[in-house]
């Protein structure tokens, strides 16, 4: 399936067709998998445990995603925005670079 649209020419004074594949749609939709990747990491962390949800349940709070993620941070916060920071560049980068080729070619 093409889909087609119209964008500014380089020159921004006249509209050009440019042709995206419904591939390039799912192509940049597949990159949400690494969320399900970074929930995967922290529900099995340390930080999730039966011990840590016990002592969570006894302070008064739940043990949750978000808990772990302020414990990441709180540990090592370092490696952690590192880790953040360069996927997401990365994902975005390709996303971008996906959908700017046809343009280019156009």
């Amino acid at each position: 399936m093409i889909i087609k649209t119209k964008a500014l020419n380089t020159s921004k004074k006249e509209y050009v067709d440019v042709y995206y594949l419904l591939s390039d749609f799912l192509l940049a939709f597949m990159f949400f998998r690494v969320i399900l990747l970074y929930r995967a990491i922290i529900n099995f962390s340390v930080f999730l445990d039966m011990y840590s949800k016990k002592v969570c349940a006894a302070i008064g709070f739940s043990a949750n995603t978000r808990f772990a993620f302020k414990c990441f941070i709180k540990a090592k916060p370092g490696l952690t925005v590192l880790i953040i920071f360069t996927s997401s560049v990365l994902i975005l980068a390709y996303d971008l670079r996906i959908f700017q080729i046809p343009y280019g070619v156009a």
